[in-house]
């Protein structure tokens, strides 16, 4: 999990939905999808999953914490930028090794 301090808040994250840029990968299938909006001030991320894409909040949260632990290994930018991951699909086990692929390549992006 990451430490709250990189975490998105409620307002952030409203903020970002009202005016980020997308950001899309070529893979396919679209494990993970991302907006982000350049800002004064740390880097920080948040991770959405959709009620639609799972009905239990077990599973959600667990999606969640394995984008958080992918997040946790790959080098982030020091500064500048708020992110919203969105999940798009369920990828197989193990399940952090494929979001870290797919967050690198959305990390490229920017």
């Amino acid at each position: 999990m990451l430490p709250k301090r990189k975490r998105l808040t409620t307002k952030e994250v409203a903020a970002v939905l009202s005016r980020g840029r997308s950001l899309h990968s070529s893979r396919s299938p679209v494990l993970l999808s991302a907006k982000y909006v350049a800002v004064q001030g740390p880097f920080k991320i948040a991770v959405v999953v959709s009620k639609s894409l799972a009905k239990k909040a077990t599973v959600r949260n667990s999606l969640r914490r394995a984008v958080y632990e992918a997040i946790a290994t790959i080098p982030l930018p020091s500064s500048g930028t708020h992110m919203l991951f969105f999940v798009r699909s369920i990828p197989q086990k193990p399940r952090a090794p494929a979001f870290r692929e797919e967050i690198a390549v959305l990390l490229k992006k920017l």
